[in-house]
């Protein structure tokens, strides 16, 4: 299975950077928040990842 990285980022406060820190991430699966059938986990080796900002401002314009 893979995951990309933009699954397990988090906002890094002091300098507003997206980022993805080494530790085990634990994956649940149900139906529900109360139906969980599965559940596993995963590890996520290695340095700090610093991810390249993907966020857009995207609006509808009209130029005349």
């Amino acid at each position: 299975m893979e995951w990309a990285p933009r699954g397990l980022e988090r906002r890094e406060m002091r300098n507003m950077r997206l980022i993805v820190e080494p530790g085990t991430y634990t994956v649940t699966i149900g139906s529900s928040s109360e139906d969980i059938r599965l559940t596993g986990a995963f590890e996520v080796t290695g340095r700090v990842r610093i991810l390249p900002s993907a966020r857009r401002y995207l609006s509808d314009v009209r130029v005349t």
